[in-house]
């Protein structure tokens, strides 16, 4: 399985290349199934390949969206422990871009919350990140573990509102910035309020 931020590529009956424009390797396996199932309706290859490739993921789910030189992962929809390193491994492939991470908490993680949530910002730190913004109390103590590990921006947020107002005025040419936590974290409101920005702002250029 080869990915970046573009899309993913593997090769399924020994010698069938499928395409996503879907960034995040671990998308492979959901693929694959699809890929399974229409072969077994009757459908080529060929057909089935086409429509993985032609595949758009809904708000919420690894949507990418560019704006000029600043390119939005939306995976707000949902979250654990799991996932949140898939969507972490997709800002790792990225290289000569500041990568930003907006993180909302982890819910129902009972009571290994905060470990969780610091091995979360460990992992941060291991992709690279530049910017980590963090919304509500758990998220914090990601930041922390990311910042202890590296990370050299570091901005606390209480929520998601708080951070939907800041981040519009971080932003700069070249951002990656993924967005990723639980469902009643509410980071959708800094998804609509990115795009609503980024849609006519004139970004800032940020010193490397």
């Amino acid at each position: 399985i080869e990915g970046d931020l573009d899309g993913t590529s593997f090769v399924l009956d020994g010698d069938t290349a499928v395409r996503l424009r879907l960034p995040g390797a671990h998308h492979a396996t959901n693929a694959a199934l699809a890929y399974a199932v229409g072969r077994w309706m009757g459908l080529t290859s060929e057909a089935v390949g086409g429509r993985l490739y032609e595949f758009v993921p809904p708000s919420g789910r690894t949507r990418r969206v560019d704006f000029g030189d600043v390119t939005l992962i939306d995976d707000a929809y949902n979250a654990n422990p799991s996932s949140m390193r898939a969507a972490l491994d997709i800002l790792a492939t990225v290289q000569g871009r500041r990568r930003v991470f907006v993180m909302g908490e982890m819910k129902e993680l009972g009571p290994a919350a905060v470990e969780w949530h610091r091995k979360i910002g460990e992992a941060a730190a291991g992709a690279g990140v530049d910017l980590f913004i963090a919304a509500g109390a758990h998220a914090h103590a990601a930041a922390q573990a990311a910042a202890s590990a590296g990370v050299s921006e570091i901005v606390l947020c209480d929520d998601a509102g708080h951070a939907a107002d800041l981040i519009v005025s971080r932003v700069g040419e070249d951002d990656v910035i993924l967005v990723k936590g639980s469902r009643a974290a509410g980071l959708e409101v800094v998804v609509q309020r990115l795009e609503s920005a980024l849609s006519g702002m004139r970004l800032i250029r940020v010193a490397s």
